[in-house]
C-alpha cells in the first residue's frame, strides 16, 4: 500500500495508478582479498631478482 506519494517536481498525484520511481544499483566484483594480490607480486618480484642474479651470474662465468 502506498501511504505517501512524492515527485521531484511538487506535483500532487492524483492516482496511484502506474507510478513510477528510479533507483540507482552499484555492483561491485571483487577478484579476491588485496593480501593475496599483494603476495603475489612480492612473489613475482623476488623471482625477477633470483632470475636477474642468474643472467649476470652466467655473464660473468662466460667472460671469464
Amino acid at each position: 500500500r502506498i501511504m505517501t506519494t512524492e515527485n521531484k517536481y511538487g506535483l500532487k498525484e492524483t492516482t496511484e495508478d502506474d507510478n513510477e520511481d528510479e533507483a540507482d544499483l552499484i555492483i561491485a566484483v571483487s577478484t579476491g582479498d588485496i593480501n593475496y594480490v599483494f603476495g603475489a607480486m612480492g612473489l613475482l618480484i623476488i623471482l625477477g631478482g633470483i632470475a636477474v642474479t642468474f643472467v649476470r651470474v652466467n655473464k660473468k662465468r662466460n667472460n671469464a
